[in-house]
């Protein structure tokens, strides 16, 4: 087991970290590490494959084949914790900046070896692969529809697969936060393993039991400003079924290299090689074989399990996020063995799901951290704001920077912070600003003082 994976989920750990965006001793939290132990089997192959010569992380490539995968394996293998059957289906989210998260060059590789999959003769008649929609959904029957029972003279659909790819989730958490959302109901039914049932103009439509996993997309900014602890609890969490990764570009390359054809051709014979394990004879059989620990995997799982089921120290909204880790780890674990054509969960596999925890938890803690300093800037500046108010207030004339800095900030302000928060009270009609000659140095002087209105308001004006 790798110092970093130990050190990120060693129990305990959690109580180490402060609520304000920064690490004991003052340190911001860093983006998170990836560990090699995550980069196991096939899956890590193709993640370092997708990533080689390109500006691509090798993290994104990663969480989308895992989920890839297993959308693929179907309903035949699961995982039985306690009484709860869960199915293998691993929901990922990608955290990044529009121009750097790269969420398209992170699949594009991966699709590429799913069309020589489906047609360089690898699938075979006996459609190997389930169905894939990328894109956004407006309503569940997009969904529903792929994967149906049966819908008016429509046979249905036996094989109910479905990988969701590049699913904006910012629309549904904006509608989860306007009080529901029956989309984002769907794949919480879906992920934990459920039915769904509904009513439309023309009939009922259903879908018992389909297989969907799913790979959404978010931006740093989205992620913050939709999060709160109604959208994080609401309908029981749609956010904490996802294992949720920050990656963006780690090099800047003007004309990547693509895949050769043999590399891919390669991919697709392997690909294909996981899935026919993996599905086994689904969807003629489901819920018939059980991937099951190892000793040494269940006594890794043991060790490490009081940190994923742990209070999260960033409160509420941390833990929330991170409320559903330990299942997510072992459904992680098992689709790793998969991968590996085994449906036993050995301790490498392990060790690569608990690495992914590990990022997983990394990832939160960041973009965490990103809006706490947001909303300690914010802070900072409305404080300085009404340091500088209420000493133009009290002067009731024009004033300087240098007397602004030295009367509200006791000369402990820095030339940029004071600038950011002059300048929206200038554009907002608080203030008033002007110019005039430099009794002690060329040029001008700028000047500033309390807007009329606002003047009037404080019962200044009679002073200026």
């Amino acid at each position: 087991m790798s110092e970093r994976i130990a050190t990120a989920l060693a129990p305990g750990v959690l109580g180490e970290w402060s609520g304000n965006g920064e690490r004991p001793g003052g340190h911001t939290i860093p983006p998170p590490r990836a560990d090699e132990k995550m980069f196991c089997g096939v899956v890590g192959t193709v993640a370092r494959l997708a990533a080689k010569g390109g500006e691509v992380s090798p993290v994104a490539p990663l969480m989308a084949c895992l989920s890839w995968v297993s959308a693929q394996a179907g309903g035949d293998p699961y995982i039985q914790i306690g009484n709860v059957r869960h199915p293998v289906a691993i929901n990922v989210l990608h955290v990044g900046r529009a121009m750097w998260a790269a969420n398209t060059e992170s699949v594009a590789l991966l699709l590429t070896t799913e069309s020589e999959i489906r047609d360089g003769g690898n699938c075979g008649s006996d459609a190997l692969l389930g169905q894939r929609r990328r894109g956004g959904l407006s309503r569940p029957e997009d969904i529903v529809l792929l994967v149906h029972d049966g819908y008016q003279d429509i046979p249905p659909v036996d094989d109910k697969r479905l990988w969701l790819c590049e699913l904006p989730l910012a629309p549904r958490l904006r509608r989860m936060k306007r009080g529901g959302d029956a989309v984002s109901e769907a794949l919480i039914d879906f992920f934990d393993g459920g039915s769904i049932r509904m009513m439309t103009r023309t009939g009922s439509l259903s879908a018992t039991s389909p297989h969907i996993a799913v790979h959404a997309t978010i931006t740093p900014a989205e992620f913050q400003s939709m999060l709160d602890q109604s959208v994080i609890h609401q309908g029981h969490g749609l956010a904490s079924r996802f294992l949720i990764f920050w990656a963006e570009r780690i090099d800047t390359v003007p004309v990547p290299v693509p895949t050769n054809a043999k590399t891919i051709k390669a991919m697709a014979n392997a690909l294909h090689t996981v899935v026919k394990f993996a599905r086994g004879e689904y969807p003629r059989t489901r819920d018939n074989r059980a991937v099951q620990l190892s000793p040494e995997a269940r006594e890794l799982y043991e060790t490490f399990y009081p940190s994923l089921r742990g209070l999260d120290s960033w409160g509420g909204i941390g833990t929330g996020l991170l409320q559903r880790l330990a299942p997510i780890t072992m459904r992680i674990a098992a689709v790793y063995a998969l991968a590996d054509l085994s449906l036993v969960i050995r301790p490498e596999h392990m060790e690569a799901a608990l690495a992914c925890a590990a990022y997983h938890r990394d990832s939160v803690r960041y973009v965490l951290a990103g809006e706490a300093d947001q909303q300690r800037r914010a802070g900072d500046l409305a404080r300085h704001q009404a340091k500088i108010l209420a000493t133009l207030d009290h002067a009731g004339d024009w004033v300087g920077r240098a007397e602004i800095v030295g009367r509200a900030f006791r000369n402990h302000i820095r030339t940029e912070d004071l600038t950011a928060a002059l300048e929206p009270m200038l554009a907002n009609g608080q203030i008033e600003q002007r110019s005039e000659p430099n009794p002690n140095n060329p040029g001008q002087k700028t000047l500033y003082r309390l807007a009329g209105a606002k003047r009037g308001e404080t019962g200044s004006e009679g002073q200026a």
